[in-house]
């Protein structure tokens, strides 16, 4: 458990970790290496009853959440997410939930059943579970209420991180309201605000570093389509885009997924040509 932790941690758009002066992922990383083996038990005994804050309610903010819960139920944990529920949108964007993907939500019991149970089915021989990135958040987001209660996992809509004062171990919400932590994970997605915050701080000495190039896509749901099967996965080829495939979508239909780059798009934001 305390790998997949670790392992967690590493791949979080950023990550603040202060333990009494120590980094926690440092004494986490060491309890694993002089046992050689991972322990639930060494998770618990690092944050039991400690005030963790989650800025983001994505589905890596609210697998941590579970994750974390799973190892030690007495973890106090408040998911902030600026979104509210009313203002997210199905999109018709999916999510596969592949073989690697499975298996960490396999982590928690019961938590892959709840998260693909909104789903399509990807065909072609994959046979992948597709889900829409709100269907995915939401069935999370119920998992979590479902097994536990506000006081041990409070999900905050509507309010998000505006400021956040590493030696104090407080943020500041764009609510006005001051949170004081013993954990934060920063899991607010491409435009993080933490990262933005530890890469800002002249006290951290932190770089920021990209990996991706620019490119752009386009998601868009089809009318009803009578000769395309189910579990539909066509590729699409023309010579404005970069890649492209007809799709499944929850509970019925079908969606065009595009990638093009900047150089290809037009001043509405479409690919030439399309």
């Amino acid at each position: 458990m305390v790998k997949k932790l670790i392992l967690l941690l590493l791949v979080v758009i950023s990550v603040s970790l202060r333990y009494d002066g120590t980094s926690l992922a440092m004494a986490m990383t060491t309890t694993v290496s002089k046992s050689g083996t991972s322990s639930s038990s060494t998770a618990a005994s690092i944050l039991s009853n400690k005030k963790v804050v989650v800025v983001g309610g994505g589905p890596v903010g609210l697998y941590f959440a579970a994750l974390l819960l799973q190892s030690d139920p007495s973890v106090k944990i408040e998911i902030l997410e600026k979104e509210t529920k009313s203002s997210s949108s199905k999109n018709a964007f999916g999510l596969g939930v592949g073989p690697r993907m499975k298996h960490r939500l396999q982590d928690v019991p019961g938590l892959y059943e709840k998260a693909i149970s909104v789903s399509s089915t990807v065909g072609g021989g994959l046979n992948i579970p597709l889900v829409s990135r709100f269907d995915l958040v939401e069935n999370m987001r119920n998992f979590l209420l479902e097994h536990y209660n506000d006081s041990c996992c409070r999900v905050t809509l509507g309010e998000g991180c505006a400021s956040a004062n590493f030696d104090t171990k407080t943020i500041t919400t764009d609510k006005g309201r001051e949170i004081q932590y013993d954990l934060l994970l920063g899991a607010d997605g491409v435009n993080s605000q933490i990262r933005r915050f530890l890469t800002t701080d002249n006290n951290n000495n932190m770089g920021e570093q990209h990996y991706t190039e620019n490119v752009y896509w386009k998601a868009l749901q089809l009318p009803k389509q009578t000769t395309i099967e189910k579990e539909s996965f066509l590729p699409i080829q023309h010579p404005s885009i970069t890649g492209g495939r007809v799709l499944p979508k929850a509970p019925e239909g079908h969606f065009v997924l595009l990638y093009w780059k900047g150089e290809q798009h037009d001043r509405d934001n479409n690919p030439i040509g399309i």
